[in-house]
């Protein structure tokens, strides 16, 4: 599972790069990250739609290309495609179809 995060010490926002998902939390209200925000606002919220540009702003940054970010859009990966693509020199790589056996990415 790969998802990265950002924060501005208030709120907390968390993607997933593996199947797209979004976690937003308070962190004034809900300290201990418990009530997922981004499940319960819609796809086009302001705040949403603010963090996501946040994010591709990172990505964008980062020069981390368009398999994390397509015109101006998060992408998501495919559950095979970290066996594909070697992301660091450190970056763990698990089979999905067994998520106990390392990918050979070499």
């Amino acid at each position: 599972m790969n998802w990265n995060a950002l924060t501005d010490g208030h709120t907390k926002y968390v993607y997933f790069f593996e199947g797209g998902d979004e976690w937003l939390f308070d962190l004034d209200n809900d300290p201990y990250e418990v009530t997922n925000l981004a499940s319960i606002q819609t796809d086009d919220s302001e705040e949403l739609l603010m963090w996501r540009a946040r994010m591709v702003s990172q990505f964008e940054e980062e020069e981390r290309g368009s398999v994390w970010v397509l015109n101006g859009n998060l992408q998501t990966m495919e559950a095979s495609y970290c066996s594909k693509t070697k992301f660091g020199p450190n970056y763990p790589c698990y089979n999905s179809s067994n998520p106990t056996q390392q990918c050979d990415i070499s």
